[in-house]
């Protein structure tokens, strides 16, 4: 009668060899999630700032007395007059500038009557998106000209595209524009 107490080489190995196959399935399986983890930030994020930015000028337009639009060879700058019977008024400017940075910051009362947008050196600016293509504003469905003023009781459409990343299964990346709108109704002032 012979002890046969442990394994043999043939079953050491079979053990290995499927041990081997078990964890390269693994390692593949966790490669891909973290691939598809970072493909579903990045569309997340674009989203996000995207939603953001619309949120901030909504509440930052909602009380809104007049508007000044001016552009530039570096800049498109949108300021408003805002503060219903307040003095004093809040003077917020909104620029987009050639690197598609959207800025929003706080203008003085002469800034706001500038004709040529602002230099954010001095002025705190926050950024609200790095992704934006264009912004364009219209009266009555036509485009604004620059230095063009509006008052209480007009409607005006602001529309901005951004740009944003979208990855297919595949990985592969593609940049496309979304055009947000939004309209704001200059408010009479009393």
């Amino acid at each position: 009668m012979k002890n046969e107490n442990g394994f043999t080489l043939v079953e050491l190995l079979a053990v290995i060899v499927i041990s081997m196959m078990v964890l390269g399935v693994g390692l593949m399986a966790s490669a891909s999630m973290g691939e598809m983890w970072s493909n579903t930030s990045q569309n997340f994020t674009d989203s996000a700032q995207k939603e953001q930015t619309i949120d901030t000028l909504s509440q930052k337009f909602a009380y809104a007395v007049e508007m000044n639009y001016t552009t530039s060879d570096t800049a498109q700058e949108l300021r408003l007059k805002t503060g219903i019977g307040r003095n004093p008024y809040n003077y917020v400017g909104v620029q987009l500038n050639h690197s598609g940075k959207l800025y929003l910051f706080n203008v003085s009362q002469a800034g706001f009557y500038a004709t040529s947008p602002s230099d954010l050196t001095n002025l705190a600016p926050v950024l609200l998106a790095d992704n934006v293509q264009s912004m364009g504003i219209q009266y009555n469905n036509a485009d604004v000209a620059s230095g063009s003023d509006y008052k209480a009781g007009e409607k005006l459409t602001l529309s901005i595209t951004f740009l944003t990343t979208h990855i297919d299964v595949k990985g592969q990346r593609t940049t496309a524009p979304q055009t947000a709108t939004m309209v704001i109704k200059l408010l009479k002032d009393y």
